[in-house]
């Protein structure tokens, strides 16, 4: 089994594959990354266990892993308001649409409260 050393190393160079993945708006890359960080991270955690003394040598690899994580956390952040941006434009050229549609009397739109008269 690779040591703890290979495996936060391996971790760290697929975070930054997440990274990249992330930038070029790849989600389907990014869950793929995922499962994979999942399975390093169950390997590191018995590595981890079977041999303790391990714990305390990697404190600045743990350290760029955490920064790694939060500039993850920051581009996913980014992408989600972007997105936002992107359904708010959408929801306002349909509802532009839609009255449009209304005022030239193509379409009729019923509004809660009111009767409808046949």
């Amino acid at each position: 089994m690779e040591g703890v050393d290979n495996l936060l190393q391996r971790y760290i160079n697929l975070l930054d594959d997440v990274i990249n993945a992330i930038s070029r708006s790849d989600l389907d890359q990014v869950s793929k990354y995922v499962l994979i960080l999942q399975d390093i991270i169950t390997l590191i955690a018995q590595q981890l266990e079977e041999h303790p003394e391990e714990k305390h040598k990697h404190a600045d690899t743990v350290k760029v892993i955490h920064e790694k994580q939060q500039k993850i956390i920051s581009l996913l952040e980014l992408q989600a308001q972007d997105l936002l941006h992107e359904v708010e434009e959408a929801q306002s050229k349909i509802i532009t649409v839609v009255r449009r549609l209304e005022e030239a009397g193509e379409i009729i739109i019923f509004r809660g409260g009111e009767e409808i008269v046949t």
